[in-house]
């Protein structure tokens, strides 16, 4: 209905990016950003879907241009965009700096623990990965349950033998229930056909 709503197409465009549709939202904010938007929202969330669909590039040079407006936009997003985006391209040294960065800004990340241990691990340096990825258990294990929710997937890639544990235990449970039940219904079945023969017997 009023397609020169600049502040819907930023809105709808985050949504997609949030939903996985960042080729989606690239012509929504780029449309933002020739009518004059050079904010840092829109040079972020411009920035994130370039980073997503491979236009490492300008992506890079956009992040850049909104860390100089908000170096610590959303406790470290930017950060961890330029991060993963680094790591994804097989530059660990680059990705070490800004994933560090995200640590000071947010001191409990999960996902950020995690990539930080991987360009450490690229890097040759086994001790420090190691002592991230436990770190992030530790966090993990100790956020409220709305948190874990969030970073189940982070932790469980850390601990990747957790899941397969899990599905142990639930098979097992299920088979000593069913085993339980089985062992119940035993002997009142057997019962019940003795009593149908002594039944056909007397007749």
């Amino acid at each position: 209905m009023n397609p020169h709503d600049r502040r819907a197409r930023l809105a709808l465009a985050e949504i997609l990016l949030e939903t996985g549709r960042p080729r989606d939202a690239l012509p929504l904010l780029r449309a933002n950003l020739e009518a004059g938007d050079r904010d840092k929202f829109t040079l972020s969330a411009l920035g994130t879907a370039l980073a997503r669909t491979g236009a490492h590039q300008e992506a890079e040079r956009l992040i850049a241009e909104a860390r100089g407006l908000d170096p610590e936009f959303r406790m470290g997003e930017l950060d961890l965009v330029l991060g993963r985006m680094r790591l994804s391209l097989g530059d660990a040294a680059g990705a070490r700096e800004p994933l560090t960065r995200l640590l000071g800004a947010r001191p409990g990340t999960v996902e950020g623990r995690y990539h930080l241990a991987q360009a450490l691990d690229r890097l040759g340096d086994a001790a420090g990965a190691g002592r991230l990825r436990e770190e992030a258990w530790r966090e993990y294990a100790q956020q409220p349950r709305f948190r874990r929710r969030a970073d189940r997937f982070w932790a469980w890639r850390i601990r990747p033998w957790r899941p397969l544990l899990v599905a142990v235990a639930v098979l097992l449970a299920l088979f000593l229930a069913v085993r339980a039940l089985s062992g119940a219904a035993g002997p009142g079945a057997a019962g019940r056909v003795d009593r149908a023969r002594t039944s056909t017997d007397l007749d």
